[in-house]
């Protein structure tokens, strides 16, 4: 009996693996210029965040799941991570090169400690 409410209580009080929660994408641009968007980040704290990597899917990625080739423009996106309050973080993600779809899609990968996972985002950037 003691072993079982030892293991609940592990259980109850232990990060689960993918704690990594991804809400909306929010885009600060519009058609023809570089991406400059963010996307608010729950459930990782302070150490955590040396081992998370993102990144945009690879070429491979994107032909299997939406059947298409990466567009160029994201070769070089760069990502910035900044801290805003006790497990909340906001990664921004710029480009150089102007986006000149009006739809895009856009892959992110998470890799973590114990594997990855990418999320899909559809972008409407208005003209």
């Amino acid at each position: 009996m003691k072993l079982r409410i030892f293991i609940f209580l592990i259980l109850l009080v232990s990060k689960p693996v993918g704690a990594v929660v991804l809400e909306q994408l929010q885009t600060d641009s519009y058609l023809n210029e570089p991406l400059k968007a963010s996307i608010e980040i729950h459930g990782v704290d302070e150490l955590d965040l040396a081992d998370i990597k993102f990144s945009v899917a690879s070429n491979s990625d994107y032909i299997r799941l939406v059947d298409t080739n990466r567009p160029a423009y994201l070769d070089k996106v760069k990502f910035k991570l900044i801290a805003t309050g006790h497990e909340r973080h906001i990664l921004q993600i710029t480009s150089l090169q102007r986006v000149r779809e009006p739809i895009l899609t856009f892959l992110l990968k998470v890799t973590e400690k114990h594997g990855s996972f990418i999320k899909k985002f559809t972008l409407l950037l208005d003209p």
